[in-house]
């Protein structure tokens, strides 16, 4: 009876020493890690006049450049995110920037501007090349377009403010980790006695932030995801009512607001929004009328968020199934 004890405690210090073992293992599994993050891989900055650029709460791939103390945006970055009207001459090495009563030009690489053949100094050279690309001083892109921006070291980045209004906050009360991550979420958009429509949010946290949509529009007589074809009638010309009707839609938000810009009428003619397609994401809403929705980036700059258009019954009643 003796010998049997210690072997009995023998065993059982051995099972608890496993499932010691097994739960350090799980907790260093399932706990958050302690490691932090390396910064200037989150921001995607290489070298040091590379600076990231957040824009609202989003990090673009675009990047900046911080020379002589200048914070510079390339002439893409400015047409896609900022504004359209600057013009690169090449030839000429020129920037020119439009309005309805003045032209601006300035030599690339000069510190002075003409307004209508008026002389001015901007006091820093307001564009220059840099491995072949146009680079625009923000304070000279500021001058013509409406946002804000501050700007951060360690590592070096731009937050820059195209939007106004209130910000859902939250406020850290201790000292903590903070951690990103993407995510999908969903919402019911439609449910009618024959249409059902699931949109799912889906949004990556990492790079530029970006969030897509995606539209599941089910017909609950056949159980069939539908494409937009699916909901007109055979042979029904359906693509240039729909595509000119949010034409119509992209030009009213712009005259009504200056802050809004669709790419419909832009110099860069490739990105200018011509007509749907039966790929086009939509869905049919609580009206019965059809609503095609454009992700981030597809017919608008990024500031201008998923973007949709509803399509008013009397322009499509007359083909639809």
């Amino acid at each position: 009876m003796k010998k049997v004890i210690p072997v009995f405690v023998a065993i059982v210090l051995i099972f608890t020493i496993i499932a010691i073992s097994l739960g350090m293992k799980l907790v260093e599994k399932y706990s958050y890690s302690k490691e932090r993050a390396d910064l200037d891989e989150y921001f995607k900055v290489s070298d040091g006049i590379e600076t990231a650029i957040v824009l609202q709460d989003e990090i673009l791939e675009d990047k900046a450049l911080f020379v002589d103390g200048i914070y510079y945006f390339s002439i893409n970055t400015v047409h896609s995110y900022f504004n359209t009207r600057f013009y690169e001459d090449s030839r000429e090495e020129l920037l020119l920037y439009t309005t309805p009563d003045s032209i601006y030009r300035t030599n690339i690489g000069s510190t002075e501007f003409a307004q209508n053949g008026e002389a001015q100094d901007a006091g820093y050279m307001i564009s220059r090349y840099e491995n072949g690309s146009l680079y625009i001083a923000a304070e000279y892109v500021k001058k013509f377009t409406n946002f804000s921006y501050e700007v951060f070291t360690e590592p070096r980045r731009m937050q820059v403010y195209t939007q106004w209004g209130e910000q859902n906050l939250a406020e850290v009360t201790k000292d903590t980790q903070i951690r990103y991550q993407g995510g999908v979420k969903s919402e019911i958009l439609t449910a009618t006695a024959d249409y059902f429509t699931l949109k799912l949010l889906c949004y990556q946290g990492a790079g530029s932030g970006y969030q897509w949509n995606y539209y599941y529009t089910i017909d609950l007589n056949t159980g069939k995801r539908l494409q937009l074809k699916d909901v007109f009638a055979e042979g029904a010309d359906y693509i240039t009512p729909i595509s000119e009707a949010i034409k119509e839609q992209m030009q009213a938000q712009m005259d009504a607001d200056e802050n809004v810009y669709y790419w419909l009428d832009d110099e860069i003619e490739e990105w200018n929004f011509k007509s749907v397609t039966d790929e086009t994401s939509f869905y049919i809403n609580e009206n019965g009328n059809v609503v095609i929705g454009f992700n981030e980036g597809d017919v608008a700059p990024m500031y201008m968020g998923a973007v949709e258009f509803e399509i008013p019954g009397d322009v499509l009643n007359d083909i639809r199934k």
